[in-house]
């Protein structure tokens, strides 16, 4: 059996698999006085306690450990344990790399375009939302020749303390110095300050296109001493994260391939067309179609978050401002049931969102502030049905923090051939990084709600719109201009 060797004990294992993801045994031993500082599984773990006691946390829930305590914990779950006896905790460890199939369902014969920036930003944006972000997990990803491409959001505390990744993307040294050594193998790289860091490169068409850094643990040697704060891992979690984003890399590129082998179709299927009129009839219901699904999923959000903020009113006993909330939130259905999918008046969309706005005024009560300029000219344009209202929730939600007082400003003018509609906040401001991933990601139709409405006004307008995100004095702004 093999000994890994800890900062808070050692792991005895039973079962262990070197070269590939699969179930691992093993008998874990916490000694007297030492913790496991917090730290993310990268795979589903069961822990049955046979001695020793103490307390463990998971994702904010007290784990109480004593003899025959068992627990089971999902990938992406913040654990932590200290032993408060006099003797060591023992418990059994059996943990299960999560099953994620992600491989490529097109030919494998099939030969590609060229991988343009943008194709690849757009599929790091929809495995990012879907998938990468759920994992509580440190990466960073660039393009083959070392360019920053993205990097996440989440950082141990011990790696912000030391590099401050957050301040400076893409800028530690760990994640500068591999550039001169590119190859197109896995490497493990270790930071100056003694973490380990995966670098998975990420293949299109039979070469590499980027790479996805991730990781930043510490896995210790006999000769090393305890880094205060840090975690000492598993040799299981670490084998999970690497498969994890292994899985990641595969995933971005069978979003590419798919993204061109469904261009490929469109083009086809556009050749084959042989009637202009019932190719035009049958894009027109579709688009009907798509516009009441984008619709319905929009509602349905904006739904649930509501009925949330009415029971907690009715908790709280605010007759009143209950009572006025559900008179906005009649006042919306009734809207959105009368006009879905179809083409309304500025006027009857600013009212609707009005209704949205004095509903989370009743939520956050001073904390939120907001105001209108509006040209009267502007209010007779018409629209689309709902495009408004999640262009001002977006920016409620991702544009300010939960905790600090929130500001948003609808500005609306009139142009002679146009309408422009500038939606701010003045809460989070975003870097030009982050706009460019945001404008690229919504025009890839990523499934996220701006990409949702940037595709609704495309069916409409094809290319005689624009919308987009950027900055403007410390504001984060989203500009649509749309055709009278």
């Amino acid at each position: 059996m093999k000994i890994q060797k800890t900062d808070w004990g050692y792991i005895e294992w039973i079962q262990r698999s070197e070269n590939q993801p699969s179930m691992n045994i093993g008998k874990v031993v916490c000694y007297p006085g030492k913790q496991m500082y917090p730290h993310i599984h990268y795979e589903e773990q069961f822990i049955y306690v046979l001695e020793g006691c103490g307390t463990g946390w998971a994702n904010g829930t007290l784990q109480k450990i004593e003899p025959g305590a068992m627990y089971f914990m999902e990938c992406g779950c913040e654990h932590s344990m200290k032993n408060e006896g006099d003797g060591p905790i023992i418990h059994l460890l059996v943990s299960n790399p999560v099953q994620v199939e992600m491989d490529s369902f097109i030919d494998k014969e099939e030969t590609y375009k060229e991988l343009s920036s943008e194709e690849l930003i757009v599929a790091i944006e929809a495995v990012r939302g879907q998938f990468l972000d759920n994992l509580h997990s440190a990466y960073v990803i660039f393009t083959e020749s070392g360019n920053l491409l993205y990097q996440g959001s989440y950082f141990p505390t011990y790696c912000r303390r030391t590099c401050s990744p957050q301040e400076h993307p893409g800028e530690c040294r760990c994640m500068k110095n591999w550039i001169h050594f590119l190859e197109t193998t896995e490497q493990t790289i270790e930071c100056p300050y003694g973490l380990l860091v995966y670098r998975i490169p990420i293949f299109f068409n039979k070469r590499v296109v980027g790479y996805i850094l991730g990781g930043y643990i510490r896995i210790s040697s006999e000769e090393e001493a305890p880094i205060e704060g840090v975690y000492d891992t598993p040799e299981s979690t670490a084998e999970g994260l690497k498969s994890l984003l292994r899985k990641a890399s595969r995933a971005i590129r069978t979003f590419c391939e798919f993204n061109q082998f469904k261009n490929a179709l469109f083009e086809k299927e556009a050749l084959l067309e042989d009637s202009k009129n019932s190719r035009e009839a049958l894009l027109h219901n579709l688009k009907m179609a798509e516009n009441t699904v984008t619709d319905l999923k929009i509602n349905h959000h904006f739904l649930f978050n509501t009925l949330n903020q009415m029971a907690s009113l009715a908790l709280e006993g605010g007759g009143v401002p209950l009572y006025e909330s559900i008179i906005h939130l009649a006042r919306m259905f009734h809207y959105s049931s009368q006009t879905q999918g179809s083409l309304v008046s500025l006027r009857n969309e600013l009212k609707y969102v009005d209704a949205y706005l004095q509903l989370q005024k009743f939520r956050y009560k001073d904390s939120l502030d907001f105001r209108y300029d509006i040209d009267d000219e502007a209010q007779d344009t018409i629209v689309p049905f709902n495009f408004l209202q999640p262009l001002v929730e977006n920016a409620f939600v991702h544009g300010c923090d939960e905790e600090e007082s929130k500001y948003l400003e609808i500005e609306i003018k009139a142009r002679k051939e146009y309408v422009d509609i500038w939606v701010k906040n003045r809460g989070k401001c975003l870097t030009s990084q982050d706009c460019y991933r945001i404008n690229v990601g919504m025009r890839g139709n990523t499934a996220h709600g701006l990409g949702m409405i940037y595709h609704k006004l495309g069916s409409i307008y094809k290319g005689g719109f624009t919308m987009k995100i950027g900055t403007r004095e410390n504001s984060t702004v989203l500009y649509v201009r749309l055709p009278k």
